[in-house]
């Protein structure tokens, strides 16, 4: 019998290296000698075959990569049938000597391929067990004890993240966890990015913490959506399904809650609030995964293929030197930056630059009279609330206003809204020529007992001056900044406030957003942990985010540079990354971010190629692939 090395690299995204896990276990159970390498293929050894899923274990920088005799004496596991014709675990998967699969859809294109291909049956895994309902002085273990009420572990993609902002207004009263790796037509997630998605021991603590994982949003193979509601089912987590999911051995109505995809939310919050009935459902699941099929089998066909491929490929030959980490990662960096950077188009780069010019000169300031005592571009209180000099607050909620006199008293309802109760409302008016102000003052006199106080300066002076003015007046420690256009839901500041309490040396924290269009759900955003090498590829968090009021002004707040108009937020990511300072995902929906045509963006969107090249000039080490350093947190009484 050969030794098996499951190769589960580090970076890996998928399924399949759930299901390689879990058939590693199985394996082993089943008197195999097996390693398991999370550091790419080893060096080639005799009587050796190698289990890999083909989407996780190629192209990891810094990881050896197999040379073709190790993919003759190979076993490829996929979990589901190819995306599309160049999916590359596909492409990977045709060169090994043999694969394992439980989508039959992918047998068939294997098989087809010249592939030795077993087609096999998912089951409860030795790897899943450690939950026991009767663990809690000897009777059933209740719902209560978990701290995440609703989890989802979905695919990111277009119609899973418009279902998704589509829940935020009722899942907002929630702990939730809203994860999931990025889709990508034609690839899998960068290689050299930490998984987006809870795997292994990590993925089973996140499904044993939780009530109940919603299944069967629409973008999911079968394969998966059985994988995933097994391990949840066999960690004791209730489900909730949508229509047409195959979840054999797990049957609708009795073991699982069935539900519409657009109505997943409805369900699983009625479940919360009836906990017998989700104590029912969740024991009638671990009921029947214990007493249904098992993995075993499909180690044995594992098992069975590897001996194949051993005696079919004889003996090892030395392989040659893969090419080094630099040179992967590299091409992938050259890749990523010929789809983010195109040459720039001469009538869009003309079109921005007019526009900019327009917003030069609005915020150009005139000659002043004898008369003024102040600099136009000063900042001077006009207005506070009765409730403002007496306050202490923690958090201190900035938002910059220019004009949208039509949307900001909805902003500014949300922050009143708020659960937490330290806090503050800083706003400051950017010289606007509508009748913004004036809707802040009626909002401030309404609202006397919220600390209020409103700023304005006669000369236009953009979004990073006005942001850094508020966080030098800012007195609470935290600073939230909203944008006059989006909203809060009422839980948003305290569950931000709690994840930064949690990890002193996270800078800030931020968490998923529902996009919308005139209130119609549009997507998600902000929806990846942090990971500096990902700002590579393009800003994926938002402005609305909470940030450690020292962090921001030890950085030197947010640039006033108007080639980088509209990417404020996006340079102070980039700087924060610099100096090793991190952020945080809170993987809720707790924030709604408004799309409108008069967005500043539409004006950055002309042409990006200017801003590119001034922010890879700025932070080499961060968008151009040097080490970054790392930034230890200081001790809670020092400054950041």
């Amino acid at each position: 019998m050969p030794r098996l090395v499951f190769v589960n690299a580090a970076g890996a995204l998928s399924d399949a290296g759930e299901l390689l896990l879990a058939l590693a276990a199985e394996a082993r159970e089943l008197g195999a000698e097996v390693e398991v390498s999370t550091a790419g293929f080893p060096g080639p050894q005799e009587d050796e075959v190698y289990v890999f899923a083909p989407g996780d274990a190629f192209g990891v920088p810094g990881q050896p990569q197999p040379s073709s005799a190790q993919l003759r004496r190979s076993v490829a596991v996929c979990e589901a049938a190819p995306a599309g014709p160049l999916d590359s675990a596909y492409l990977h998967a045709r060169r090994a000597g043999a694969a394992l699969t439980p989508d039959p859809t992918g047998a068939a294109l294997l098989r087809r391929r010249g592939v030795p291909t077993a087609e096999i049956k998912l089951g409860l895994s030795v790897a899943w067990n450690g939950w026991d309902p009767a663990s809690v002085n000897g009777a059933p273990a209740g719902p209560e004890e978990r701290p995440v009420e609703v989890a989802c572990i979905a695919v990111r993609g277009v119609e899973n993240d418009r279902l998704l902002a589509s829940f935020a207004p009722t899942l907002w009263r929630r702990r939730s966890c809203l994860l999931g790796p990025p889709r990508r037509a034609g690839a899998t997630s960068a290689p050299d990015h930490p998984p987006a998605l809870p795997r292994g021991r990590e993925r089973l603590e996140l499904l044993r913490g939780s009530k109940l994982l919603l299944i069967g949003l629409g973008e999911e193979s079968p394969p998966v959506e059985r994988l995933r509601a097994l391990q949840a089912a066999a960690s004791g987590a209730a489900l909730a399904a949508g229509h047409g999911c195959e979840l054999d051995p797990l049957l609708p109505g009795a073991h699982l809650a069935p539900a519409e995809p657009r109505n997943l939310a409805f369900v699983a919050d009625r479940l919360l609030r009836e906990p017998e009935r989700l104590l029912a459902l969740r024991d009638a699941a671990f009921e029947a995964v214990q007493g249904g099929p098992r993995l075993r089998p499909g180690a044995e066909r594992l098992l069975e293929l590897a001996e194949r491929v051993a005696a079919s490929q004889g003996r090892l030959r030395p392989r040659a030197l893969a090419a080094s980490a630099q040179d992967a990662l590299s091409a992938a960096r050259n890749r990523a930056r010929r789809r983010l950077a195109p040459p720039p188009n001469p009538a869009r780069v003309e079109q921005k630059r007019r526009a900019l010019e327009g917003i030069a000169d609005r915020r150009a300031v005139s000659v002043r009279s004898p008369d003024d005592t102040l600099d136009p571009r000063h900042a001077a209180v006009l207005a506070k609330t009765p409730s403002y000099s007496s306050a202490e607050p923690r958090i201190s909620v900035c938002v910059p206003l220019y004009e949208h006199a039509d949307v900001l008293a909805r902003a500014l309802e949300s922050v009143a809204g708020s659960e937490h109760p330290a806090t503050e409302l800083l706003i400051l008016d950017d010289a606007s020529r509508g009748p913004s102000v004036a809707v802040a003052r009626s909002f401030l006199e309404a609202h006397p007992w919220l600390p209020a106080l409103l700023l304005g300066r006669r000369v236009n002076q953009g979004l990073g001056r006005g942001r850094t003015d508020m966080a030098r007046v800012a007195r609470g420690e935290l600073l939230f900044m909203l944008d006059a256009d989006n909203e809060l839901y009422p839980t948003a500041l305290g569950r931000l406030a709690g994840a930064l309490d949690g990890d002193p040396g996270a800078a800030f924290a931020y968490s998923l957003i529902e996009a919308h269009t005139g209130g119609r759900p549009r997507g998600l955003l902000s929806g990846l942990p942090w990971d500096p090498r990902r700002l590579r590829e393009g800003n994926y968090i938002d402005a609305m985010a909470m940030v450690r009021r020292s962090a921001l002004l030890t950085a030197g707040g947010y640039t006033e540079d108007l080639r980088l108009h509209g990417w404020e937020d996006f340079d102070l990511w980039c700087r924060f990354a610099a100096r090793g300072m991190r952020g945080l995902l809170v993987p809720e929906i707790l924030c709604r971010y408004s799309f409108g045509e008069e967005s500043m963006i539409s004006v950055t969107n002309l042409d990006s190629s200017e801003a590119w090249d001034l922010l890879r000039r700025r932070y080499p080490g961060v968008l151009g692939g040097a080490p970054l350093p790392e930034w230890p947190p200081p001790p809670p009484d020092q400054p950041l």
